[in-house]
């Protein structure tokens, strides 16, 4: 899946939800609005405005092995939890993705699959 949320669990940074999008090989996150305008060019990611997501319900976890059309909460929204934050700050995933980037370009063993 990348090394991306590894980055972030290293540094403590808070996750909003996080979708697992098998067919499209790819995680999902949440970030405040106004980020895609801010957003750096980066391989592997893009940060969009005003897209439509299919989220399965809350309930539907990858730890449980359910899915729906191929996707599933990594972590899932809960509501009302002040230790969950709606949204993944956009700047600490910015800084995440370019260390993971920055990885796995130092690394012999690029893994294939997953981006973000």
């Amino acid at each position: 899946m990348g090394e991306t949320l590894p980055v972030l669990r290293e540094r403590a940074v808070p996750c909003g939800p996080v979708l697992l999008t098998v067919p499209r090989a790819c995680v999902e996150l949440a970030v405040p609005l106004g980020t895609a305008a801010t957003w750096p060019a980066l391989a592997t990611t893009r940060c969009v405005s005003g897209a439509v997501v299919q989220c399965p319900a809350p309930e539907i976890h990858a730890r449980d092995g359910l899915q729906v059309d191929g996707r599933t909460w990594l972590y899932p929204p809960i509501p009302h939890d002040p230790q969950v934050p709606d949204v993944t700050d956009g700047h600490a995933l910015a800084d995440a993705v370019r260390t993971a980037l920055s990885r796995a370009d130092a690394s012999p063993h690029v893994r294939e699959g997953f981006r973000l």
